[in-house]
């Protein structure tokens, strides 16, 4: 794509509200700047414009005009074409980081982050199989690989959140100008767990309500999507994130209160995970089963009942998006038990062991976690 120049002078309102476009658009574009008394400047763009008045704009070798001709273009909707591909690194090459590489590259700049060594193994892309299908050609580089992240690119850390003292201290050495990183991990308290190590960065957070596993590098069988919530961070660039991810087919929306969106996230997690990977089942049983349905239902009212302490006001809305979501994936094994069967770590310690220590803070009974949380560790601990 040709580069957009824009050329300004002091003391010029109009050049500020044509620059303010751009940037509300996510256009690139570069700025001259023109004295008031460089006359051989002005003669120049004269002859190449027309125009005696500022600002003026280009497009290559095209004259696009000034401030009114930028906004009739953007009335027109004809501005969204000037705005190259945003670039998005998507930091583990898991089921989650793999699912999303391959649909955002079908509207952005993708490349996959992975371990040092492995690159090779999504030299031929990633392969959707189960609910979604489709093969996505993308760009799969290591750490060593990588030197700084391009100014504006979207940084999306998908790995577990006992990965953050290594993804984290990677990811610090190779920021660039204007990075917008964004936390992808399950659980509560992630915000805490992230300060450890992003002090002084501004992050999103984004939960994610999917069902996914990475059955070999390149093939991720997807069980069932319902949506992403973005929260925080900076409000321009995580709106413009949310448009990527419609574009790309995901229903996505952002809001400032991440705590809210942390919550609701984690009210299914902290009640479906550890039942159904103790029981060995799909997430449909937690509802369809006679047995595990109450338990199901228990988990959740002392999660809620957590919530509401941690000054979180989860409604029977939200209640009713959890079961939703284990109706909509209710062939999925959820992560739990997958990390169970494969000897893996869990996330339990953010899930159920963060809700123990909130509920303990605020002088919350909670039983049933307190008796589904050791047992998920004890699995855990006798088969890594």
């Amino acid at each position: 794509m040709s580069e957009l120049v824009i050329y300004t002078m002091n003391h010029c309102p109009y050049c500020e509200r044509a620059k303010a476009l751009l940037r509300q658009r996510g256009i690139t574009y570069r700025e001259i700047h023109v004295s008031e008394d460089d006359d051989a400047q002005w003669e120049m763009l004269h002859q190449r414009s027309g125009m005696r008045t500022m600002p003026q704009i280009f497009l290559g070798e095209k004259l696009l005009g000034g401030y009114t001709d930028l906004a009739a273009l953007d009335s027109q909707d004809q501005l969204t074409s000037l705005r190259a591909p945003e670039s998005v690194f998507v930091i583990g090459a898991g089921s989650i980081g793999a699912y999303f590489a391959a649909r955002l590259s079908k509207v952005a700049a993708v490349t996959l982050i992975c371990s040092e060594g492995r690159t090779d193994l999504w030299k031929n892309g990633i392969t959707l199989g189960g609910t979604e299908k489709g093969h996505y050609p993308i760009q799969a580089l290591s750490w060593s690989q990588v030197l700084t992240f391009p100014s504006n690119a979207y940084i999306l850390i998908t790995t577990k959140v006992f990965h953050f003292p290594q993804v984290l201290s990677q990811v610090g050495e190779h920021l660039g100008s204007r990075n917008h990183l964004v936390l992808f991990q399950n659980g509560l308290r992630i915000r805490e767990e992230a300060e450890k190590f992003l002090s002084g960065q501004t992050w999103a957070r984004a939960v994610c309500w999917l069902g996914a596993r990475l059955e070999n590098p390149g093939l991720v069988q997807v069980a069932g999507t319902s949506s992403i919530d973005l929260a925080g961070g900076d409000a321009g660039a995580q709106t413009r994130l949310a448009e990527i991810f419609t574009q790309a087919g995901l229903s996505t929306a952002w809001s400032a209160d991440v705590s809210l969106a942390e919550w609701r996230k984690a009210l299914w997690n902290v009640s479906l995970n550890g039942l159904c990977a103790l029981a060995g089942v799909p997430n449909r049983m937690a509802l369809e089963d006679p047995l595990l349905k109450p338990i199901f239902d228990l988990l959740l009212d002392e999660a809620m009942t957590v919530a509401q302490a941690d000054g979180v006001n989860l409604t029977a809305m939200d209640r009713e998006r959890v079961y939703e979501a284990t109706r909509a994936m209710g062939a999925n094994l959820n992560s739990t038990l997958q990390d169970l069967r494969a000897g893996r770590m869990t996330e339990m310690p953010w899930l159920n062991g963060s809700l123990i220590c909130l509920a303990e803070k605020y002088g919350v009974s909670v039983p049933a976690h307190r008796v589904i949380h050791p047992l998920v560790r004890f699995r855990e601990q006798n088969s890594v």
